[in-house]
């Protein structure tokens, strides 16, 4: 067969002239096709032994993972919640900012100043109430007058506890800050790069209940806050000395 070319013709006649190795071969193959359709099926019945081993001494463990899988999706859309919740919550909280900006500035006089503090700010950022603590040393002649309450620079840096922004429970002087007693406070100094008596003086927020404000959370909305506060008191400080 070396010295032809393999094509079927020559492979047609080869097999003609030799009838014995065509039978060989067919047998051979029906052999070869017997051993493997055997092999084949011990294969499956081990497998089927194998299974059926499998079923008895291993410990079914997808119904713990489909359960843990279910747990950590629910964890996983609470924690999604949550950040909606904060991201909602953080958007209210810039709003009020503004709404109290548009406020103080808007104040034509001290007594306008006095009533967005004492009546205004507090419903615009729900808390039970606002005072402005300016320091005793270098207080305007008429502070009380318009609603702010006077004490001693030390106190103020008492209640304060050396923070700019203080959040927590009240301080236990027994200074009573309100009229009614309060859970929690808020304590912002008002910047120290103004002159006084702005520098010295504290923004205080009366919280609703123990949890309004929470300690060592410092809050940046309070602290643009007490930046808007004292530099709309200072420029009706400024027009009050012109008058």
């Amino acid at each position: 067969m070396n010295e032809f070319p393999l094509d079927k013709d020559n492979v047609s006649m080869f097999l003609d002239s030799n009838p014995a190795f065509l039978k060989q071969y067919i047998a051979e193959q029906n052999i070869a096709s017997l051993n493997q359709s055997a092999q084949a099926q011990k294969t499956d019945q081990l497998s089927e032994t194998d299974d059926h081993y499998l079923d008895e001494n291993i410990i079914d463990v997808t119904g713990k993972i489909a359960q843990q899988a279910r747990e950590e999706a629910r964890i996983l859309s609470r924690k999604n919640l949550s950040l909606i919740d904060l991201a909602e919550d953080n958007t209210k909280r810039w709003q009020r900012l503004h709404n109290a900006t548009i406020g103080f500035i808007r104040c034509q006089n001290l007594l306008e100043f006095s009533e967005m503090l004492d009546e205004t700010l507090p419903v615009i950022f729900g808390v039970a109430g606002a005072r402005l603590l300016m320091p005793q040393e270098n207080a305007i002649s008429d502070a009380e007058t318009y609603g702010f309450l006077v004490l001693p620079e030390a106190e103020i840096s008492t209640i304060c506890r050396a923070q700019s922004v203080y959040l927590g429970p009240p301080p236990k002087s027994g200074l009573a800050l309100f009229s009614a007693p309060i859970a929690s406070i808020a304590v912002v100094t008002l910047p120290d790069n103004l002159p006084a008596p702005i520098a010295g003086s504290a923004l205080l927020l009366a919280g609703r209940n123990k949890n309004s404000f929470a300690p060592n959370q410092a809050d940046t909305i309070l602290s643009n806050l007490s930046e808007i506060i004292g530099t709309c008191l200072l420029m009706l400080l400024k027009l009050n000395a012109k008058e």
